[in-house]
């Protein structure tokens, strides 16, 4: 049977059909303009009419709203029902089901049969928006032209459906969603506003345009550089970081600084939140709390002196005490101090001083209410939000008859006279330091013990990778690359004969040949330095590896049993700890080849390429020595590189701290003490 195919959908139809049984196209372009008919006349809450699908069409197009709002209330399936074409009211209700309403009117009118020419086409101008670097708090408007391409009126919206935060379709308002209505352009102004955004961060937006002429969506993308600050001496700061570098030159100034509340002011225009809680401690201790709070300094352990007292007083008397917060650590201490009971008042309700810090307070029994004897309880708030409490407890006599009698009294604790107050601290390095003619440069232990350390990794790898290692890892590299194992004959067969290759170039990678007759007398082949290279690293790093990753797993095992982990913790914690093992082996194994080649290149520069077991003795002095001075190098350098130091120094210059403590050594303990 013959049929007919529908030009829009490509279905196949029986040839008598006028109309695709899939989607209502008309099918027979012969026939004439009568089935292009609505089976009656559609009229617009406008007073609009219309008597064919070209007409409802363009009445949709040109009565967006209207139209939208009578799709989404069933107008015209209902309309379609009565006319008994179920295409068609399937097509208003297929739409009616999606999200956007702009999107099932430009479907349902999509759907409808008919010879329309007259249709919008959507374009935008620009298509993608960046903004590149924007000052924090600055506001700036961005021009956008919404483009009717085709004919007839482009209707739809415009909605800020990301980066609605800084990202408004108005100037005086939060707008996020707009209409848009156009017969040929529709320019928008697009206004960013970054108050409140956190600068040093990127951000991005996007705009989605849904018209009856097509969808599409504009991104946007933004660079928040901050607000430098512009008070003397920390003019010039971008960052939270070197604004605390700069602070860290100057505390005396950063007291000014932070008391007059610029810091903060400068915060808040950047969109940053302010690293201090409540109200700022004032003077030094200020500074010490900002850099808790910022994390550039560890908040030290701090403890009361007594933890409760008992007072004995008489009625309508009042008596006063004082408690002392300390620590051991150089810092200062800090804290703030409220009371449970209207009767006991605290004297200095914020406190700050140099490694310790007075707390005073007063019972007044004039406000007393509780009976012969009761408790009150101060709560102090010190550094880094540590939370202690001083208990007192107080017997009154004399109350009126209406009290009962109390019992005994018991004698008054009397406060232990107060230590005298050290010495102001100075702030250097990321903590709060005391001055000491002991320690005239902070740095001098971190120094040492990075030169110990290349020292003993050195020294520990002259029987392991020396006497060993190497021979062993570079005959297994010439083995793969011979095909043969070196022959007992060979230069390279003879103790430390593994002297006698180039190692500079080797390690370097370099594309130069080594001669193969080092490896067996009888061949003249070459050997590529590279290929050797690959081989000797790839076999040297696994063997360091699997011999030192279990360290790893110890550590981890006896963290997690210091903290008190459970058994299948102590597991997880032996796993974890392994496979960071396996990466710092890996990393330390590395960093030994790459700094071998020092010795290396003094070597053949000076001696050439010899072997032997004198000759391996004159190189593993040499390579200690050329590891002590590199040594030296680093530890000029890492230690005012914050991260590693503390991860890198600090855990073993605590030893050496702790090594002096058990000998007795209390000074040079402290001296070492990592701070």
């Amino acid at each position: 049977m013959p049929v007919s195919i529908c030009p829009r959908c490509k279905q196949p139809n029986p040839d008598y059909a006028v109309y695709c049984h899939f989607d209502g196209v008309i099918l027979q372009a012969q026939q004439s303009a009568a089935p292009l008919r609505l089976p009656s006349d559609f009229v617009f809450p406008s007073g609009r009419r219309c008597r064919t699908f070209d007409e409802l069409a363009q009445g949709c197009q040109e009565e967006w709203t209207a139209a939208r709002d009578l799709l989404m209330r069933g107008m015209f399936a209902q309309f379609f029902r009565a006319a008994n074409r179920a295409d068609l009211v399937r097509a208003a209700d297929d739409a009616k089901a999606q999200p956007n309403q702009d999107l099932a009117l430009t479907a349902f009118v999509m759907a409808l049969p008919g010879t329309r020419t007259q249709t919008p086409k959507l374009d935008l101008n620009p298509r993608r928006i960046l903004l590149g670097n924007v000052l924090a708090g600055e506001a700036k408007a961005v021009p956008l032209t919404v483009t009717n391409r085709g004919q007839g009126v482009l209707q739809g919206t415009i909605t800020v459906t990301e980066g609605q935060d800084w990202l408004s379709l108005s100037d005086t308002k939060k707008l996020h969603e707009m209409e848009v209505t156009t017969a040929r352009e529709q320019a928008l102004k697009l206004n960013i506003n970054t108050k409140g955004v956190a600068a040093g961060q990127t951000y991005g937006a996007k705009l989605t345009i849904v018209t009856n002429g097509g969808v599409a969506e504009v991104p946007m993308r933004m660079d928040v550089v901050a607000q430098p600050f512009t008070k003397a001496p920390f003019q010039g700061a971008r960052s939270q970081r070197e604004f605390a570098e700069k602070m860290r030159a100057a505390p005396k100034a950063a007291v000014a600084i932070l008391e007059a509340g610029d810091a903060q002011r400068w915060f808040a225009l950047n969109g940053w939140t302010y690293p201090v809680s409540g109200t700022p401690i004032k003077g030094v201790g200020g500074v010490q709390q900002f850099f808790e709070g910022i994390g550039v300094s560890k908040p030290p352990p701090v403890q009361v002196s007594q933890a409760e007292y008992r007072f004995t007083c008489k009625y309508k008397d009042t008596a006063r005490g004082q408690v002392t917060l300390q620590t051991n650590a150089k810092k200062w201490v800090y804290a703030e101090a409220a009371s449970d009971s209207p009767w006991l008042k605290v004297l200095t309700p914020q406190v700050a001083g140099p490694k310790q810090a007075v707390v005073s307070f007063e019972v007044d029994t004039n406000l007393w209410n509780t009976g012969p004897s009761g408790d009150g309880k101060i709560t102090l708030t010190a550094n880094g939000g540590q939370k202690l409490t001083l208990k007192v407890h107080v017997d009154v006599q004399g109350l009126p008859a209406v009290q009962k009698p109390k019992p005994a009294p018991t004698p008054p604790v009397i406060p232990t006279p107060l230590q005298p107050e050290p010495a102001h601290p100075t702030l250097v390095g990321d903590a709060f330091e005391m001055p000491s003619l002991e320690r005239p440069w902070r740095f001098v232990p971190a120094l040492v013990t990075m030169v110990l350390m290349c020292l003993v990794l050195r020294i520990i790898m002259v029987p392991v990778a020396d006497l060993v290692g190497r021979g062993m890892f570079s005959s297994w590299a010439a083995e793969r690359l011979l095909g043969k194992a070196p022959t007992p004959e060979s230069e390279f067969a003879e103790f430390g004969g593994w002297l006698h290759l180039n190692w500079p170039r080797i390690l370097a990678g370099s594309d130069d040949k080594i001669a193969a007759k080092v490896f067996d007398p009888g061949s003249n082949a070459d050997l590529a330095a590279a290929d050797f290279r690959s081989y000797f690293v790839r076999y040297f790093v696994r063997w360091f590896v699997l011999t030192t990753f279990w360290i790893g797993g110890i550590v981890g095992a006896v963290a997690v049993v210091r903290r008190g982990g459970a058994a299948l913790d102590l597991v997880w914690g032996i796993i974890a700890g392994a496979v960071a093992g396996a990466i710092v082996s890996a990393t330390v194994a590395a960093v030994y080849l790459a700094i071998e080649l020092v010795p290396h290149v003094l070597w053949t520069l000076t001696l050439g390429e010899r072997g032997g077991i004198g000759w391996l003795l004159l190189w593993s002095l040499l390579a200690i020595v050329c590891w002590v001075i590199v040594g030296v190098a680093l530890g000029v350098v890492v230690p005012w590189i914050s991260p590693l130091r503390r991860f890198l120094i600090n855990p073993f210059q605590g030893m050496i701290a702790s090594l002096f403590g058990v000998l007795g050594m209390k000074a040079l303990a402290e001296y070492w003490t990592p701070a």
